[in-house]
């Protein structure tokens, strides 16, 4: 089993950001793996390439089966929030008792 691991983990396992961006090969701005730092989250359209410029580093954890299970969790933590919304929201009938 994979351990669960936050997406800023997998984005500050690079010694510094510049390189992450420079081992993404210049499709990735600064200001965009900045963007996902700040919101946790990185697409998944980019999982495969940080995967492989990790492995291509040497860098142990981040890989595709890691970055897919942490947004397998998110997913399924956004989900149970929305149903925990609903149901705690007072049903038609409820608002006009």
């Amino acid at each position: 089993m994979t351990e669960l691991r936050s997406f800023v983990w997998f984005l500050r396992a690079w010694p510094t950001r510049q390189m992450l961006v420079d081992d993404l090969g210049g499709e990735t701005k600064y200001t965009t793996v900045n963007a996902w730092e700040n919101r946790n989250r990185i697409p998944v359209a980019h999982f495969e390439a940080i995967a492989k410029a990790a492995a291509k580093r040497g860098l142990e954890g981040v890989t595709l089966e890691a970055m897919k299970a942490t947004e397998a969790a998110r997913v399924a933590a956004d989900h149970a929030v929305r149903i925990e919304r609903r149901q705690s929201k007072p049903t038609r009938n409820q608002q006009h008792a």
